[in-house]
């Protein structure tokens, strides 16, 4: 279980990113690290950009930056990641824009107190709830103020407790409380091609009470659905 950040130096004068980026972000991070393949993990995006630029179409970056890989699995160490991240180049890119290239700088190691049984958390990238029936061929997103997210919320986590093959434990008691209002973000993905697909998710600040391997889980390796496409990032706080 490990979270990293990542420095990055700009290439460029100015970079022109679309302002839902962690698609793209992903994926480059992905190809330097295809060890992640089958692992809990999620990235959380480029933290100077500012939350309200994802409002935009696009985004302009001028100034060097840094993200976030949280992960999962006992067998990553900072070690494989510094390896296999710093001093490569990266591109930021999909079939709208490209030519954004960024220089590793640093890998620093993250110490975050270990969560608790009752945690509160920030999201850092949107956390994404949804659901499709047999019968329908679109997903259906939730909101955090929707009576049925929580339902869904925590059995997305327990689904992946489970997929590792650990025993089943009591949810009796298990509880998220939503703090502030949420805001919807709308990710896309494989922009410009025909299998451009877009994303719902929220930001928002919540209070998780469960066993600690359950905070654990979301705390490394994402809440909510897709973390491996950077949905579900979060840090906790007082």
């Amino acid at each position: 279980m490990i979270k990293v950040r990542i420095h990055l130096k700009n290439l460029r004068d100015k970079s022109t990113l679309p302002a839902s980026h962690q698609y793209e972000l992903v994926s480059a991070v992905f190809r330097k690290m295809p060890f992640l393949q089958g692992k809990h993990y999620t990235v959380s995006g480029l933290w100077l950009i500012k939350p309200f630029l994802y409002e935009q179409d696009t985004l302009t970056l001028e100034s060097n930056t840094n993200f976030e890989i949280s992960v999962y699995d006992e067998d990553i160490t900072l070690k494989m990641i510094n390896d296999a991240m710093y001093k490569q180049t990266i591109t930021i890119a999909n079939n709208q824009y490209s030519d954004n290239e960024f220089l590793v700088t640093g890998v620093q190691a993250l110490n975050y107190p270990s969560p608790k049984a009752t945690t509160n958390y920030r999201a850092i990238s949107p956390i994404t709830v949804r659901y499709k029936y047999e019968e329908e061929i679109h997903y259906s997103y939730i909101s955090p103020t929707d009576e049925m997210y929580k339902d869904f919320f925590i059995d997305a986590l327990y689904q992946k407790y489970l997929n590792l093959g650990w025993s089943r434990v009591s949810l009796e008691g298990v509880d998220i409380q939503i703090l502030t209002e949420p805001k919807e973000r709308l990710i896309t993905t494989k922009a410009g091609t025909g299998e451009e697909l877009k994303i719902k998710g929220y930001l928002f600040d919540f209070q998780l009470t469960c066993p600690i391997k359950l905070q654990k889980l979301g705390f490394y390796g994402g809440f909510g659905d897709l973390p491996t496409l950077g949905f579900g990032a979060s840090f906790s706080i007082s």
